[in-house]
Formats: C-alpha cells, structure tokens, sequence
C-alpha cells in the first residue's frame, strides 16, 4: 500500500471529517466498491492534491461526499444512462471523472461520457496517479490558472469555453471556472449527441439556451 500511503500523505482535506467505518461504507457502497475504496479512504476520508487540482471524495456526513455526489438527482441525470453502473470517487481540474465498475478503476469523460478502464485496484489507481499526476490531475492548467486568478473555490472545477473535443485550446484563456452541477447540463447533452461519432466529424449543435456550438470531434 505504498502509493496509497504517499498520496494520502501529501493531500490535504479542507474539511473536519470523521474517519469512516468499513461496515458502514458497505452498506452504502456496496461490497465490492467499498472494499477497493476502503485502504485510500480509512487513511484520508476525501482530499485535494496538486494544488486542487485532484479531488478525492469523502464519505461521511461533510460536504463533497460520496454519497451526494453519486445521487441521481444530481449533476449525473444530466448523462442519462451513459453514468449507470458506474460508481465515481474522484475527478481531476476539468472534472473528468474517476469511478470503479464492477470492481475495476475507470475514467469517464464528461464531454463524450465515455467509459475505459484504468486501474485493476486502488493501489494501482494511486501509483498510476503518482506516476504521472500532471497529467492525470490536470495540475499545470490548475497551477497556471490559480496564478492568475487566485485559488479555486472547494467545489469549483476549471472547464473550458470551447470543448476540448471540439477543439478548444488547453490554455488559461480557453478556461472557467464554475462548479459540476452548473456545467453538467450543457457537457450532459454535448455527450448524449456524440454517442457514437467518428473523429473527424463536423459538429453543430443548437444548445437548450439557443446558442450554438461547432467543431470538429477530436477525441
């Protein structure tokens, strides 16, 4: 449990949380979710890492838990069935999420609600994340971000004003910040439209705000 260890160790969590018990996340998870989420969270229950730009969910009472951040009633309804079966735990800066299904780590991609498999345990998920956290974080583009316009607010995630898969620019310029719930509706409905698009295609949606958005997919 080493790259379990080091990542609670240097992640903070701006909230007083109580240390959650095995039995309790069971009944709420799930077996097979709260066995593989149990050694990261029995030593920090939810955190941040590389300056905010990883986020951990808790479990538990405090806010950004779990349990609320699973709810069908939340920024998931916006997905449609593309979350279900689908468990998630933590995202990076630009909320991609991470989530265990049926006993494996998977990514999910907000803006194509697309599912690939990442990790086979949490101890993996946090040597895979240690190893490469730049990139699996988001932590430059939240580090570069926060310089210029101060520290995000728990909660908020950093999205861009042209879709990434529509060609939006990883750069400062292109980013703002808000919270999942507020951006959820419009990368919801991008996602449902580009269930099984080829890369390469023209895109030209007419938003549920009248606006449009166009580009080419790019994945």
């Amino acid at each position: 449990m080493k790259s379990i260890t080091k990542l609670a160790a240097i992640s903070a969590s701006p909230f007083p949380v109580d240390q959650p018990r095995l039995d309790a996340l069971v009944a709420a998870l799930g077996e097979a979710s709260a066995s593989c989420l149990w050694p990261l969270l029995s030593r920090r229950n939810g955190f941040f890492s590389f300056k905010s730009a990883l986020q951990v969910f808790g479990f538990g009472e405090g806010p950004f838990n779990i349990a609320s951040w699973n709810s069908g009633d939340g920024w998931r309804k916006h997905y449609g069935a593309l979350t279900d079966n689908l468990l998630f735990f933590a995202q990076d800066v630009f909320a991609g999420q991470y989530a265990i299904r049926d006993g494996v780590i998977c990514k999910f991609d907000p803006e194509l609600g697309e599912v690939s498999e990442f990790a086979e345990s949490i101890e993996q998920w946090c040597e895979q994340i240690l190893d490469d956290y730049d990139y699996e974080s988001g932590y430059t583009y939240a580090n570069d971000w926060q310089v210029v316009h101060g520290p995000l607010a728990p909660g908020e995630r950093l999205f861009p004003k042209l879709a990434f898969v529509l060609g939006g620019d990883y750069e400062v310029e292109n980013f703002w910040s808000s919270t999942v719930e507020k951006a959820a509706p419009l990368r919801g409905f991008l996602a449902q439209r580009l269930v099984g698009t080829a890369d390469g295609t023209h895109i030209r949606l007419k938003l549920p705000d009248d606006r449009l958005i166009e580009g080419v997919l790019q994945r």
